[in-house]
Parts: structure tokens; C-alpha cells; sequence
């Protein structure tokens, strides 16, 4: 398999993952099976932290879950409809 297609892979699990599940629990759940591959392929695990986190902060902003849309809510009493159209285009 190229290395292209297990990061896009992963992305699509990480971002599905994000929709219904908090970033925590997703990697405890997800390390321990992908890092090893990474490291199989010959990719930089460090690399692949940063790649992890921001797919799991993208799949936090996007519904039907959205968490991170109600902690930014709930802090800064913004209405939710001007808050998706701020993170509409990631």
C-alpha cells in the first residue's frame, strides 16, 4: 500500500472518529494501531503526531457532535450559527 494512501486512510477514520467521539478516547483508541503502521512504512512518527491532532480538532468542529463548537459557545456566548460560519471552511 503507498504511503498516501494509509495517511488518507487514516484521516477519513480520524475525521469520522471526531464526529461522535472526544479526542481523548480517540487516541487512546486509534495509537496503538496506527503508530505502528506509521513506523512500518517508514514515516516520522512526529510528523504523524501533528497530522493526528489537527485531524482530530477538525473532526471536533464538525457536526453531528460539534464539542468544540459548544465549549466555544458556552465560553464566549457566541451564537452557534456564527460560530459554524467561522469553521465552515475547514
Amino acid at each position: 500500500m503507498p504511503n498516501w494512501l494509509l495517511i488518507v486512510m487514516i484521516n477519513v477514520i480520524l475525521l469520522i472518529l471526531g464526529c461522535f467521539i472526544d479526542a481523548i478516547t480517540i487516541t487512546l483508541l486509534t495509537i496503538p494501531i496506527f503508530v505502528p503502521l506509521i513506523v512500518a512504512h517508514g514515516m516520522d512518527p512526529i510528523w504523524f503526531g501533528v497530522v493526528f491532532c489537527v485531524n482530530t480538532q477538525i473532526g471536533l468542529i464538525t457536526p453531528p457532535m460539534g464539542t468544540d463548537l459548544f465549549a466555544v459557545k458556552t465560553i464566549f456566548n457566541i451564537p452557534t450559527t456564527e460560530i459554524i460560519k467561522g469553521v465552515f471552511p475547514f
